[in-house]
This record gives structure tokens, sequence and C-alpha cells, in this order.
């Protein structure tokens, strides 16, 4: 049982607790949490939690889709449809991203000083370098510390669709401020892009 950690949650015993390639064959996502429950107890003050090869929800219909094509040959103008049927089948549990970082900020982990999302690496298009992820859970090294509040996060006017480079210059021309933090979201993930 993944989420029982019974005799395992003395402090002191382990600086890594890895649970790689199995969170979708978990039952639930309240029993995720509760695994990672245990996982953070069992983990040392300022160790690692970490979630490997956790399946993106919000990529499983392109999984779907691009098997379709490529292996079951389905049409294109047919996989769209196709794709929610076998979606539908899917008996592997997916999880969207954002969860983990709005279990940390709503204080649902406590010990956890940080949650990191990457995604998979590797130089071979595969189902786990376009459709997977990991996920790190940095612990605070005091277990009574409250979470960090979030940073302040102000936006550069004009800087939508800009180069990396441009909005941290436009950033900085604003003027900076105490703890600035710089955001990129909507960020084309290459890997998938063709699907």
């Amino acid at each position: 049982d993944a989420a029982d950690y019974t005799g395992l949650t003395d402090v002191g015993l382990y600086d890594l607790t890895l649970c790689n390639g199995v969170t979708m064959y978990f039952p639930s996502s309240t029993y995720l949490y509760q695994h990672l429950q245990g996982a953070i107890a069992s983990t040392n003050p300022g160790g690692i939690v970490f979630l490997g090869d956790v399946r993106s929800l919000s990529h499983q219909l392109l999984f779907h889709m691009r098997k379709l094509i490529h292996i079951e040959n389905v049409s294109r103008a047919d996989v769209y449809k196709a794709g929610l049927v076998s979606r539908a089948k899917d008996k592997d549990r997916c999880y969207d991203h954002h969860m983990f970082y709005d279990m940390h900020t709503r204080g649902m982990l406590p010990g956890v000083a940080a949650v990191e999302i990457q995604i998979k690496r590797g130089k071979h298009s595969s189902e786990f370098t376009r459709y997977r992820y990991d996920v790190v859970f940095h612990l605070s090294k005091d277990r009574s510390a409250e979470p960090p509040a979030p940073l302040p996060v102000r936006k550069a006017a004009g800087t939508e669709m800009m180069e990396c480079a441009a909005v941290v210059a436009a950033l900085t021309a604003a003027g900076p401020t105490e703890d600035d933090v710089v955001v990129c979201s909507n960020v084309v993930n290459t890997r998938v892009l063709a699907d």
C-alpha cells in the first residue's frame, strides 16, 4: 500500500522519498494526497519528496489522439471524436499539475517549502517525454514553519508575446522591486505542438 507509511515516519530516516511511475495506478486523488502526507512525514526536514512519471491530465486527449493516428490509423477527420471515446475508457489516473501547486498554496502540505513541476527530460520523443512530468516537493528545514507567502507579481505593460530577455529588460526598465518574480505563462510545449 503506497499510502501506508506505518513505521516509516520517524524523523531522521530518509533524505529522499521517491515514488516513480505508479501514481497512474492510485485509486483516487485522495489516495495520492494520503501518500504525499506519509512521504512528507517520513522524509527529513530539508529533504525531497519526488513523484516521477505523473501522467498529464491536460495532455491526456492529445496522447489518445496521437496513439489513434499513429498506431490505429484513424483518419485526422475522425480522430477527435475517437480520442474522446478512447480517453473515456482510459483506466490510468492523470493529474493536473496545478493541483500540486494548489495543495501547497492552500497549506495542505505542511512542511513543504516549495513545489516544482518539471517536464520530462530526454532527447527522444516518447510517451514519457511528451505526456508526463515530475513533481519535486522541497521540504522546509523547519517542519513547523508556515508556507511562504506568495511573492508579489507585477506585469510590465506590453510584455505579451515577447521573448524572455525582452520581458526581463522591460521589468528592469520599470524599476526593480524587492523579490521580483518573472512569470512566463502560456509557453508553448514544442514537444506536443505537432499533436
